[in-house]
């Protein structure tokens, strides 16, 4: 019985953990104008620090999800755009071990957007789950051959970590 409790626990745990990380989506795609000044000042913070694209990728993750939920495809479809943007920039200014954990999260929340999304939108989310696990794929395996060390990685063009010479 333990078991089995402690094994469903263990399921759910990324579930929960992926609603927990996500910020509040605030200034959402369908906003128009403040949307547009909202990706330019984020595009801003990005040139000065890149690490705040990962930042920036979560917050445009919860606009895809806020979306969704509206069942605005369109505006989620911008979101999405943005979001590869962002994470292609963020990802190449962290570690292997954080690029493993914001994919990772990155990943769940898709697959639950995913599930509402009508059936012509579902290409377009699976084709973002798809990139999200093949950037986790080489994370892993960079990992795996530095033995679980963090380096610092660069961005290939589908945003997948690879180790910087």
């Amino acid at each position: 019985m333990k078991k089995t409790i402690l094994i469903i626990m263990l399921l759910m745990m990324p579930m929960a953990f992926a609603q927990e990380a996500l910020p509040e989506a605030g200034i959402t795609p369908d906003s128009g104008f403040l949307w547009g000044i909202d990706v330019a000042l984020d595009n801003i913070g990005m040139v000065l620090s890149p690490a705040y694209g990962i930042k920036v990728a979560t917050e445009r993750l919860s606009e895809i999800k806020a979306m969704a939920d509206k069942g605005d495809i369109v505006s989620a479809s911008k979101a999405e755009e943005e979001r590869q943007k962002a994470l292609a920039v963020g990802i190449g200014a962290i570690s292997v071990a954080e690029a493993e954990s914001v994919l990772e999260i990155h990943i769940n929340v898709l697959k639950q957007v995913l599930a509402k999304v009508p059936t012509e939108a579902q290409n377009s989310i699976q084709n973002a789950i798809d990139k999200s696990q093949e950037g986790l794929i080489k994370a892993r395996e960079i990992k795996s051959l530095e033995g679980g060390e963090a380096k610092a990685v660069e961005v290939t063009p589908i945003y997948g970590a690879r180790q910087k010479p």
